[in-house]
């Protein structure tokens, strides 16, 4: 986010300096109305390509509190995925693979709640499963969601040993969000009524 500075002000900034913000956000969402705090930084620079130039700050805001949702999540979503998911939003803005780790654990935790083994056994023998091969043994009725899930898993898998980019991240909680729709969601059913509806009464 930037914002223009009255030249006036912006002779007592020194430039290129990065300086701490904070402040209060007001969720205008009706069926919100939250209020969370926020902590981030700034640093103010000539552009000079204006005529004449303009000085501006670039603000950058470091986290939440408490976090903001990213996603929608629905309703019927299990509580310790819920749970997972309300971690991941915390360190978006600061550490985006920190982020996409527990987007991963929250996969796993999905699988468990859809009764996905976590275990095999061979020759007596007790073998603890990998998020790759618990995911190719999801339930049948759930397979278009395979691909996603793994998806999820080669982001979290990248930001366990690489510096994950804000785009990675944002496709990551595209995914998940979509793959939670899908399962638990009830937005297509809500939208089929509606159809049914209108075409009964023959008006909206």
């Amino acid at each position: 986010m930037r914002a223009r500075l009255p030249l006036n002000m912006a002779e007592q900034i020194e430039m290129h300096s990065k300086a701490s913000s904070s402040g209060e956000c007001h969720c205008t969402n009706r069926q919100c109305q939250e209020y969370t705090h926020f902590i981030g930084e700034y640093v103010t620079e000539l552009d000079d390509e204006e005529d004449p130039p303009v000085y501006l700050q670039e603000y950058k805001i470091i986290c939440f509190f408490p976090p903001i949702p990213l996603i929608r999540v629905p309703a019927k979503t299990p509580a310790k995925v819920r749970g997972l998911l309300r971690r991941s939003f915390a360190p978006a803005f600061m550490d985006q693979s920190a982020s996409g780790n527990l987007l991963r654990s929250a996969i796993e935790s999905l699988l468990t709640e859809l009764k996905v083994a976590r275990f095999t056994t061979s020759k007596n023998k007790r073998r603890r499963l990998g998020l790759h091969e618990r995911i190719l043994r999801i339930p049948s009725q759930l397979q278009d969601e395979r691909d996603k899930l793994l998806a999820i898993k080669w982001i979290g898998n990248f930001a366990s040993h690489d510096t994950l980019e804000v785009a990675g991240l944002r496709t990551a909680f595209e995914i998940v969000e979509d793959v939670l729709e899908d399962i638990y969601g009830t937005k297509k059913q809500d939208l089929m009524r509606s159809v049914k509806l209108i075409n009964r009464r023959k008006k909206p």
